[in-house]
């Protein structure tokens, strides 16, 4: 019989999360993160091609020595408006995650972005995933000043290396800068896109291709 993993205090669904098919997506995600049963985590979504396994491998190798956790800026804050944070701290992708469990300030994490994403779906209607919840968890650590609790080590993940989007093919160099660990997004591998991300090691010659044209995944 297969082991079944009991994952412990899920978000409630709210109104308005109920109302699509992905209704307890983003509840079972956070608590999929949270209560991950190892000491180092390599989190990624479904829609997330892992290029490089060793390059992946020594990143997680790192969780708890040079950092807590390791994740990506999102630049554009796109999940929601909280006022009571200053845009300059920004949100972070969860698409991929790389976390030490034991890290104290980790566990505080995981439980405050449950708790805030449960009040900040039901308090703030510009919220629509759970990206605003970890900014959340994230700037409010970042404010305590007790000696008492422990600094979390936050490391950024080079969008560079966490490749999404359409922002590479704006430029040359931001195509020849590219060194994609991970490429997040369906645009790997499906076969009907004329143009994909190229992953580390791969040849740019064919993205270089689409540099400067009108750009749509679909």
């Amino acid at each position: 019989k297969d082991p079944v993993l009991v994952l412990p205090s899920l978000s409630k669904c709210c109104a308005k999360c109920c109302t699509s098919a992905k209704s307890w997506m983003w509840p079972l995600k956070i608590a999929a993160i949270g209560f991950a049963p190892y000491r180092r985590v390599l989190y990624i979504d479904s829609d997330v091609f892992v290029c490089d396994g060793k390059a992946a491998a020594s990143m997680l190798s790192a969780a708890g020595d040079s950092f807590d956790i390791l994740l990506t800026d999102d630049t554009q804050n796109g999940g929601g408006v909280i006022h009571e944070i200053p845009n300059s701290f920004t949100e972070r992708n969860t698409g991929v995650l790389i976390y030490d469990t034991a890290a104290p300030q980790v566990s505080t994490l995981m439980t405050m972005y449950a708790s805030l994403y449960s009040s900040l779906v039901e308090q703030n209607p510009s919220v629509i995933h759970d990206q605003p919840a970890l900014r959340s968890a994230l700037f409010q650590l970042s404010q305590r000043r007790n000696a008492a609790h422990a600094r979390l080590k936050v490391a950024d993940l080079s969008k560079y290396e966490h490749c999404r989007g359409l922002w590479p093919f704006k430029s040359a160099e931001r195509i020849n800068a590219l060194s994609c660990v991970f490429i997040h997004g369906d645009n790997h591998l499906r076969a009907s896109r004329k143009f994909r991300l190229p992953c580390l090691g791969e040849s740019k010659d064919d993205a270089l291709k689409f540099v400067g044209e009108p750009m749509s995944w679909d």
